[in-house]
């Protein structure tokens, strides 16, 4: 218990410098848009229907779940004065996302929802749980994605997790709901869910239960919401709806996206594959990660898109020998891209009182992309999420035997490989305030 206290009491220290000192603008938009609009007694959509043409960087994108379990936190902040006199500009923009406490305070629920993520996770396994803890705990990505990007994604995989370990512990329709509730706060955990739900073996009534629980919690987030507005907003948001621009043709007019058919097709795949694993944790691992790999090969997505996908690799690496592996090659590769392309690593706004004059906004690719006649930042985005996406691919169909029975528990190796990312972010910090 002393050990398990003291290494929280660590990683709350390392998440609070982080987020106190890197910014990203989405802060802003995630944060302001729902206490303005609570302010106004109106809807997050409608606050930017009405102020988005004062204030561009207004925007409002996600499930209403989202806001109905934010809000009241923001609402508490702002009793507590910690926005000022800030709430009350039109687009304070700039002054919001380089507030120190602004950040840290607004960042608070991902650095919990990390903490409670991480024990739950290690309770899905027997033995060893203090090291899963840790383990999971400095996953680079999540600490990357909450603490310094600000995106609330790590609450939903939070959900994710809870949902996971109940459908190991046989608790289906429970599980079922939890699958629910994470899809409304976001939508990518339908992806998981209905694969995983329907190849449990259940009796069809069951089945047919678990489909209506998964859909309650969001209809009702509905209560009281125009529905209107949340399928312009929502549906319309480019994260729901880029993965289905790619189509075929059929004739006739009809075109259906080519993620309709990879999606089917790896649902197929999952459910006519007979599992051998009597815990279902090898069954669970790979639906889970088949189940998502259509939508990172259809579309262009962001970092924060991928953290879905950790609590599976993990789980993936402790059911095959194989390891880690595509952990280390991503956790890496968005290192590389974090220092080249993001916003503020190299800039941190802990620094803006030393140098004014220094333009804590553009990342390093942009400022390249200014001399040169490429765009580098676009290249990075775009290259870095397609070789992640073949490396996905390649890992799971390597892995796709079980080599033993055993559960592969990481090593001293796995945990300096792992940890190698986040001591360089640290770094990166440290060299920004000896400069």
């Amino acid at each position: 218990m002393k050990a398990t206290i003291l290494i929280t009491a660590l990683y709350v220290i390392i998440f609070s410098l982080l987020s106190a000192t890197i910014s990203f603008p989405d802060v802003f938009q995630l944060v302001f848009t729902p206490v303005r609009a609570a302010m106004e007694g109106i809807s997050p959509y409608s606050y930017v229907d009405r102020y988005k043409e004062d204030c561009p960087w207004l925007d409002a994108t996600y499930p209403p779940l989202f806001y109905r379990v934010i809000t009241p936190y923001y609402l508490a902040l702002l009793r507590l004065g910690v926005f000022g006199t800030l709430i009350n500009e039109v687009c304070p923009v700039w002054p919001f996302i380089t507030n120190g406490l602004i950040l840290f305070l607004t960042k608070l629920p991902y650095l919990a929802a990390q903490i409670i993520t991480a024990l739950i996770f290690s309770r899905m396994f027997p033995t060893e749980r203090l090291k899963w803890y840790v383990f999971y705990l400095f996953q680079p990505l999540p600490l990357f994605v909450g603490a310094m990007m600000g995106q609330f994604d790590g609450l939903m995989v939070l959900v994710v997790v809870v949902a996971t370990y109940l459908l190991l512990r046989q608790q289906y329709l429970i599980s079922a709901l939890t699958f629910g509730i994470a899809g409304a706060i976001k939508h990518q955990p339908f992806l998981v869910a209905v694969p995983l739900l329907w190849r449990w073996k259940e009796v069809s009534v069951r089945k047919l239960l678990a489909t209506i629980l998964l859909a309650v919690p969001y209809l009702a987030a509905l209560w009281k919401s125009d529905v209107g507005e949340v399928q312009r907003r929502v549906f319309g948001f480019s994260e729901n709806t880029k993965m289905m621009s790619a189509k075929i043709d059929l004739g006739l007019g009809v075109e259906i996206p080519i993620f309709v058919i990879l999606y089917l097709v790896s649902c197929w795949l999952v459910w006519r594959r007979k599992s051998e694993d009597v815990t279902g944790l090898e069954r669970v691992t790979r639906i889970g990660l088949l189940s998502l790999l259509p939508y990172y090969l259809v579309t262009p997505w962001f970092l924060q898109r991928i953290l879905i996908v950790v609590p599976y690799l993990i789980l993936f690496g402790a059911a095959y020998k194989s390891g880690f592996r595509l952990l280390y090659l991503i956790n890496w590769l968005f290192f590389v891209w974090a220092i080249f392309g993001y916003p503020g690593v190299l800039d941190s706004v802990l620094l803006r009182g030393l140098w004014p004059k220094a333009d804590y906004v553009l990342p390093l690719a942009a400022r390249l992309s200014s001399v040169t006649a490429i765009s580098v930042k676009d290249l990075g985005k775009y290259s870095l999420t397609g070789i992640n996406s073949v490396l996905l691919i390649l890992y799971i169909l390597a892995g796709w035997h079980r080599q033993d029975k055993k559960l592969y528990l990481p090593n001293r190796r796995d945990f300096v490989l792992l940890g190698m990312p986040l001591v360089g972010y640290l770094a990166v910090i440290s060299l920004n305030l000896l400069q």
